[in-house]
């Protein structure tokens, strides 16, 4: 492995091996949970976060997610003004909507909004895990 202990890591891909820096490694392994969930047919909610004074806003390119997530159209969406995911959102509702009695988050900031919704689902007394690719 090449650059730092964190910073890199080797993954394999269909043309052999990739060497990914820390952000490329969460894309991999969040794309790697996407297919597993739709192999399963389970469903995927995309969140999305933005703030009525400092943005980003809907419109802009920050508002996306990067083109390399396998995200599609009709994945249904939230958008959110607060780190929580459930705080002033539909989430709860939609969760119900599809008898989800069980979320797997993930994200590029997990000391941040990731964190602040797992913590806000027992509230909603929902059981967060993480899930063991088979």
């Amino acid at each position: 492995m090449s650059g730092s202990q964190y910073g890199t890591a080797r993954i394999p891909s269909g043309e052999g091996i990739s060497i990914l820096n820390s952000k490329g490694i969460a894309m991999y392994f969040i794309n790697e949970y996407i297919s597993l969930f739709r192999k399963k047919d389970l469903p995927i909610i995309r969140v999305y976060h933005t703030g009525p004074e400092w943005g980003p806003h809907p419109d802009s390119l920050n508002f996306q997610y990067p083109e390399n997530i396998k995200i599609e159209p009709d994945d249904p969406m939230v958008i959110k003004n607060y780190s929580s995911s459930f705080k002033k959102t539909d989430l709860d509702k939609m969760l119900k909507e599809r008898n989800c009695n069980t979320i797997f988050l993930c994200g590029l900031s997990s000391v941040g909004c990731v964190i602040a919704t797992y913590f806000a689902a027992g509230i909603w007394i929902i059981m967060c895990s993480y899930l063991k690719m088979q």
